[in-house]
């Protein structure tokens, strides 16, 4: 079991060589490949969550992964400045549209001898114009992550 919690590359190596469109069998077989003795089984998977994502141009090429540190440098603390500077841009705000999928392994005999693997699977799409010209947020916070603000349909950015 240490041999797996301490080779996370491995399993991360392993994770982006099984194709999205596989079905949990062939994951479950490829993680108990890993390692002699492994035996996880997979329970079950939940989507339907997001993270921030980046922000990409007109042609979706990536201009950062990273909306929160790309904000913050682009505006120097100065939100009027940033909406100011890529207004007429043409940018999009991504997120990360993602899935967990929980295998789990019997350790021993109590309810409580189990080892839980979450694996997540992450694909970057398409979440909103970076700016529209009626909307001017009021916070880093508000331009970051806007509730009241229109949504794309989530199309796939790689």
């Amino acid at each position: 079991m240490e041999d797996l919690i301490a080779e996370p590359l491995q399993l991360a190596q392993l994770c982006a060589q099984i194709s999205p469109d596989a079905d949990m069998t062939a994951l479950q077989k490829a993680i108990n490949g890993l390692r002699t003795g492994l035996d996880f089984n997979w329970v079950m998977t939940r989507g339907g969550w997001h993270r921030l994502g980046g922000v990409v141009d007109g042609d979706y090429q990536t201009i950062s992964n990273n909306i929160v540190q790309w904000a913050e440098t682009e505006s120097g603390g100065d939100i009027d400045e940033l909406v100011a500077t890529y207004q007429d841009k043409g940018y999009f705000a991504t997120k990360l549209a993602g899935k967990s999928h929980y295998f789990t392994m019997v350790t021993g005999e109590g309810p409580e001898a189990f080892i839980q693997l979450e694996i997540e699977e992450l694909q970057e799409v398409i979440d909103r114009p970076l700016l529209e010209h009626d909307w001017f947020p009021d916070s880093m916070e508000e331009f970051l992550d806007p509730l009241d603000y229109p949504r794309l349909e989530p199309e796939p950015v790689g």
